[in-house]
């Protein structure tokens, strides 16, 4: 009674009512409807009347790494996304980012929460699916996105952070060796913590112009083989 109530001013509300009347089994009445509004649907997308709009919140274009929402958006009398999401139905969306390979996600909802790691344009595509049938939605949603200026300055921060303690972690794990492992034999502490510092630059230096292609640098071709025999 309550599927006949909500569908009594569909256009397949008589066959609704006499499938009911009959034998049919309640998950027959579901399929009956689930078919004719899926009909429904395939007429509004080749109408025009099912689109993709992007949830803005008052910004013109999409910010690199904040997330944004796509949405599968009825234009139709007939249609409402509530009433669209009582059918068992799947979106694909295809996402072509901005220099990037395309891919393809799935949904259970007509909405995609989506956030691009580079700016540039993208373009969003969706179909909606039911077991083996397909209804592509004909217009793709392209978005303009931009460079979030508030993620340039905290990734600035967060990549000299880590460097500068990757930097202290060495410093601590050279000294705490040096100190462990000192013999005055050689000479002071002082002696070994320069010499430390001198040879793991000129390694650097010599890697550095190694792959510069030079063929003799100062600190060695740590990155080079032996020359062969003449």
């Amino acid at each position: 009674m309550i599927l006949l109530w909500g569908d009594q001013e569909d256009d397949w509300a008589v066959d609704l009512a006499n499938a009911s009347a009959g034998s049919r089994t309640l998950y027959e009445l579901f399929d009956l409807v689930d078919e004719r509004f899926w009909g429904t649907m395939d007429l509004a997308a080749k109408a025009g009347k099912l689109a993709l709009e992007r949830d803005s919140s008052g910004q013109d274009k999409a910010w690199t790494y904040e997330l944004t929402e796509i949405h599968v958006v009825p234009h139709s009398k007939k249609l409402t996304a509530a009433r669209i999401g009582h059918h068992p139905l799947r979106v694909r969306w295809q996402i072509d980012p901005p220099s990037r390979v395309p891919r393809v996600v799935e949904t259970d909802a007509l909405t995609l929460a989506q956030y691009f790691p580079s700016a540039g344009r993208a373009t969003v595509r969706a179909t909606l699916t039911w077991d083996d049938k397909t209804i592509p939605i004909t217009q793709g949603l392209p978005i303009e996105i931009v460079e979030n200026p508030d993620y340039s300055q905290s990734r600035m921060f967060t990549e000299w952070t880590e460097y500068a303690a990757m930097g202290v972690a060495a410093l601590f794990a050279s000294l705490t060796g040096l100190t462990t492992q000192y013999d005055a034999t050689f000479g002071s502490l002082t002696q070994y913590v320069a010499l430390f510092i001198w040879a793991a630059g000129a390694a650097t230096g010599g890697n550095l112009f190694g792959q510069l292609g030079t063929t003799s640098a100062p600190g060695g071709r740590a990155d080079s083989t032996l020359p062969a025999r003449p």
